[in-house]
């Protein structure tokens, strides 16, 4: 808290407003604390952690580069690396999303 006090004093303020970014920072820590320990941040933290949980296994993404590879009838160079990529990219997506369905 003295090196925030610190550095706000560098900023020429005056006494009242610097009590009132002090006590505005205090305030905002204090309420960070309390929803830190509140459901919702359980809640949130939760719903992060199921978001990085594994969808699909080894198979399925074998199964999805094969079929990609499998599905494109044309050459890398016929149309570049770049298109060849982005069609490859939505095949496997498209056996992915019909595997999960």
């Amino acid at each position: 808290m003295s090196r925030t006090k610190n550095f706000l004093e560098g900023l020429n303020l005056t006494d009242q407003e610097l009590n009132e970014e002090l006590y505005m920072r205090a305030d905002a820590d204090y309420h960070y604390d309390i929803w830190k320990n509140s459901h919702q941040y359980i809640d949130m933290v939760n719903d992060e952690l199921l978001k990085l949980e594994k969808i699909y296994n080894q198979y399925d993404i074998a199964n999805a580069l094969q079929y990609a590879s499998d599905g494109i009838k044309i050459e890398p160079q016929e149309v570049g690396k770049e298109v060849y990529d982005t069609l490859f990219s939505e095949k496997v997506l498209e056996y992915l999303k019909k595997s999960n369905d």
